[in-house]
């Protein structure tokens, strides 16, 4: 029997499903902890040893851990594919770092302790423990690929969904401190038998290059349907990321509490969770573009009805949080589909290098959209009794809608010229 017929079935069976519920384990502890540092970061704002600095300087924590997470990607993945059979050693010697880095954290007596500690450290291992998930996901989904990548990256949604309530008890109860120290036995807990059972598909063949490939070939990046879906996926990830980081300053202009400003971003995330798994499955079926151009209209309509109109009334204010989470974050489970349409009948361009160029829009999006979203609060002057746009986010509003329809014309324009770009 051939080493080809002893390799586990693509698609289905135990041990293909086995590696996308541990990839959504990786995904929850590392990108979750991410998403949730706005917790850590009022907490340090108003707390000492770290309240003696203002929240520019407290937000580089966040700011470097997701940076680095993001940025590293290629040269990760580029590393990878050069020494294949290295990949599992490192995720091993990556998790006892980053676990490392968040015990190193909670002796933190300054801000600098911690940017290098929680943010820099924790990003840069944290990054080297998640991408083999991305590497390896080509090999074990084919057919059902858009449904193992939206499982997988609805732990960062989840992440979102329950990190924000364990940590906020946490903090008020123990401190920081504590709070850090038993996140780092979870992620012990969790990542440790995650690593395990995730595993490639094809035993990695033990080769020395001549010299490391850290940044791969980028040939796609001439083709046209590369920009117009790294676009299309910028635009909606900018209205996205606008909301999800004042969602809870928006919360409390309204007049809810911080506690429901915390219930309002987890339901945003646990909303975002569902709308990338059904994502997912619908890839597998419709045309990515076709999903795109849904969203990106139904989000538009969402900021312009349901947040413009909310005002301080609660019910049209969950609705947009529901619908608009459920929509604008399910971007990134298209793109295993989008990267296939991308390396061309001939698949001359690696998938895994495609999908991580394509989420450099993310790391665009994740730092320009809150700061244009900030920006333009207060900037139209529109009086209170206003019936739309109130509390200064009339042009944050304008900002996230035009966002969102532009995506759905660019995503309709990019499907009708598609044939012509074969």
């Amino acid at each position: 029997m051939s080493g080809q017929a002893l390799l586990p079935p693509v698609d289905r069976g135990v041990d293909a499903w086995k590696f996308v519920i541990s990839s959504l384990c990786l995904e929850l502890m590392v990108w979750g902890m991410t998403s949730a540092f706005g917790i850590f970061q009022n907490y340090y704002e108003s707390h000492p040893p770290f309240n003696r600095y203002s929240s520019v300087q407290i937000s580089a924590i966040g700011t470097l851990c997701s940076g680095f997470l993001i940025a590293e990607g290629l040269f990760v993945i580029g590393f990878y594919r050069s020494y294949p059979d290295w990949i599992k050693p490192l995720m091993w010697v990556s998790f006892g770092m980053a676990t490392l880095a968040l015990v190193l954290a909670s002796f933190a007596e300054s801000l600098g302790v911690l940017i290098v500690t929680q943010g820099c450290l924790f990003g840069i291992f944290g990054g080297l423990l998640y991408y083999p998930t991305i590497v390896w996901l080509p090999e074990w989904f084919v057919e059902r690929r858009g449904l193992a990548a939206g499982i997988i990256f609805g732990g960062n949604g989840a992440g979102g969904a329950i990190f924000p309530l364990l940590l906020t008890k946490l903090l008020e109860s123990v401190g920081f401190r504590w709070t850090l120290r038993i996140f780092a036995a979870l992620f012990f807990c969790v990542a440790a038998p995650a690593i395990y059972f995730c595993r490639p598909r094809i035993r990695p063949v033990v080769a020395r290059p001549r010299s490391v490939t850290w940044i791969p070939p980028l040939g796609f990046t001439k083709r046209p349907l590369f920009w117009l879906d790294f676009l299309v996926s910028l635009l909606q990830l900018l209205g996205f990321y606008a909301v999800n980081v004042y969602l809870p300053t928006y919360a409390r202009s309204i007049g809810l509490t911080s506690s429901q400003g915390t219930y309002a971003l987890m339901a945003f995330n646990s909303s975002s969770t569902v709308g990338k798994i059904l994502t997912g499955w619908a890839v597998d079926r419709v045309p990515y573009l076709m999903l795109l151009c849904v969203f990106g209209a139904a989000g538009s309509l969402a900021a312009f009805v349901m947040w413009g109109f909310a005002g301080s009334h609660l019910a049209p204010f969950v609705l947009f949080v529901l619908v608009f989470g459920a929509v604008a974050g399910s971007v990134t489970p298209t793109w295993p589909a989008a990267c296939v349409q991308i390396s061309g009948r001939q698949r001359r361009y690696d998938v895994s290098v495609i999908f991580m160029s394509l989420g450099e829009s993310m790391a665009l999006a994740s730092v320009a959209g809150p700061l244009i979203a900030g920006s333009l609060v207060d900037k139209l002057g529109l009086k209170e009794q206003a019936p739309w746009g109130k509390f200064g986010y009339a042009a944050p509003t304008i900002f996230v809608g035009v966002s969102m329809a532009l995506s759905s014309i660019l995503a309709v324009g990019t499907g009708l010229a598609r044939p012509k770009m074969e």
